[in-house]
């Protein structure tokens, strides 16, 4: 009775850690899948915030790209813009432009 009772013991021991093994890989690959899922989704947020900067970026400079002088206002919004801008790993499309708005004389309306 002993013995039986070792082996079951045994055995059921082995089927448990089994189990626990298992659900152990599973939860891993969950979590990989989950993380993969959140740099997707993270990445097509940070190219999609940047090319909406790259838009924005483009129409304040078109509006004053002809002109001696930019507001205050607007030369603060394109940096603040070109900063995040960079910030988000764009390249190096606006700098040029940025070279250009900082020569402008900045009027304070």
């Amino acid at each position: 009775m002993e013995l039986l009772l070792a082996i079951v013991t045994s055995v059921v021991s082995g089927v448990l850690l089994f189990i626990l093994q298992s659900v152990i890989r599973e939860n891993r690959e969950l979590k990989r899948k989950k993380d993969m899922e959140i740099e997707e989704r993270e990445k097509a947020l940070e190219n999609g915030v940047r090319q909406l900067l790259s838009v924005r970026l483009e129409e304040i400079y078109d509006q004053y790209a002809n002109s001696d002088s930019i507001p205050r206002r607007a030369y603060d919004r394109w940096m603040k813009l070109h900063k995040a801008y960079k910030g988000l790993h764009g390249n190096g499309t606006f700098d040029h432009m940025k070279i250009e708005i900082e020569e402008k004389h900045i009027i304070n309306k």
